[in-house]
């Protein structure tokens, strides 16, 4: 069993070595050279999409995920400039009535 980096885990790690000792058949041949070991396309084609597991895995999820945290963040930084806008309104509107009252005050004719 393989020790998996942080991030991946170990599942993935034992396929990924899986993988390598298939590999290995081909790369390094038994002492008897009459020995063949026959892949057949199934099991290339397994091959083939533990590649684009990882790809999705690594790649195209993390990327997804990225994006979409972005978003959130972008939300709350537009969500709070609308509340610094309104309490920065809400704080004009009361100097406005209290500026009147004031005015009122001093205008006998009011």
């Amino acid at each position: 069993m393989g020790q998996a980096p942080k991030g991946v885990e170990v599942e993935t790690i034992d396929a990924i070595d899986a993988v390598r000792d298939v590999g290995n058949i081909g790369a390094h041949m038994e002492r008897d050279i009459s020995l063949i070991i026959d892949v057949d396309p199934g099991e290339a084609q397994t091959l083939i999409e533990l590649i684009e597991l990882l790809f999705q895995d690594w790649y195209v999820a993390r990327h997804k995920r990225t994006q979409r945290l972005l978003a959130v963040r972008a939300m709350a930084a537009e969500k709070q400039a609308e509340i610094t806008a309104g309490r920065a309104e809400i704080a004009q509107q009361k100097l406005s009535a209290e500026a009147d009252a004031v005015a009122s005050a001093q205008d006998p004719e009011t």
